[in-house]
């Protein structure tokens, strides 16, 4: 994503791929980008590698991909990177370009006593229904199903996600997961979902 007479603001995309944004830099030798926290170790390492080869300065603040965006769009940090991707129009209205960064994985995480780590199974599907609440305890019919061999309490199952304006925030999580294809969910159970958070927000 382009900065008007400065650098091109990168977009790193997440989204099961992250995106990166530029500004124009306070100096030559002082990048300062924000935004994804999934990326923070890989940025590092390459700023790191950049100042040894170029002796110039990186400093990326993960402050999440909400915060990233808005600050490459205010003009206050050289570059930003995001878990999802920016539409063409929200790109061309800040005069930004976007290209793929770094490619990762969504994987749930159980606490459920009693039950061993690694022994649940679930399939893009079931985690969908998890999250667009059509599936509410452990011991649903669903479950079960996959998992004959566990002993499954009768429990309300606490989807928990991230508050601020990245991938595990509540819809866009459950949109990511849907659109990235973990899941074949259809867009009425996106539109219900989403209009169930605005209801509760």
């Amino acid at each position: 994503m382009a900065a008007p007479n400065g650098l091109r603001a990168l977009q790193t995309m997440l989204g099961l791929t992250a995106t990166m944004l530029l500004v124009q830099p306070a100096s030559a030798t002082d990048i300062t980008g924000s935004g994804s926290t999934f990326v923070y170790p890989v940025m590092l390492r390459w700023a790191s590698g950049y100042y040894n080869k170029e002796k110039v300065k990186v400093n990326y603040q993960a402050i999440g991909s909400g915060g990233g965006i808005q600050q490459v769009k205010a003009g206050q940090v050289a570059f930003g990177a995001s878990d999802k991707p920016l539409p063409p129009d929200e790109l061309k209205a800040a005069d930004l370009m976007q290209f793929p960064l770094v490619v990762g994985g969504v994987v749930p995480v159980v606490n459920l006593e009693g039950v061993a780590p690694g022994r649940l199974k679930f399939t893009g599907e079931l985690l969908a229904d998890i999250y667009l609440g059509k599936v509410t305890n452990w011991n649903d019919a669903a479950i079960a199903a996959l998992n004959p061999d566990v002993e499954l309490p009768n429990l309300k199952i606490t989807a928990m996600h991230r508050l601020d304006a990245s991938l595990c925030e509540l819809r866009e999580g459950v949109d990511r997961l849907c659109r990235a294809r973990l899941c074949a969910r259809t867009q009425d159970d996106l539109s219900d979902a989403e209009e169930q958070e605005r209801r509760s927000s």
